[in-house]
């Protein structure tokens, strides 16, 4: 089985999205969305191949779109390894993992 890794920069991007939803709507969608991306990290664990490509990130890195959120992973040996977490109204860099 394929194990899944959240790196810190992931895990510090969940929680700017989080704040960010929170703000501009309320804490309860933020904990909606968070559940929503944590299914969706399952899903990839289970279907590593899922979402685009993105070798112009960097090799073998993929993109899975949850609503206006790209999860950024890749698959090192057996470890599904979740980059970043971006958010599109959020200013932020996908080529920094």
């Amino acid at each position: 089985m394929t194990r899944l890794v959240i790196t810190e920069s992931a895990l510090a991007d969940l929680d700017k999205i989080w704040l960010y939803i929170a703000q501009t709507s309320y804490p309860q969608y933020a904990d909606a969305v968070n559940d929503k991306l944590f299914a969706s990290f399952k899903i990839v664990q289970n279907n590593p191949g899922m979402g685009a490509e993105r070798d112009d990130i960097g090799t073998g890195v993929r993109l899975f779109p949850v609503e206006k959120i790209n999860i950024i992973y890749w698959l090192r040996g057996s470890r599904l390894e979740v980059l970043r977490v971006h958010h599109s109204a959020l200013d932020s860099n996908l080529l920094n993992y």
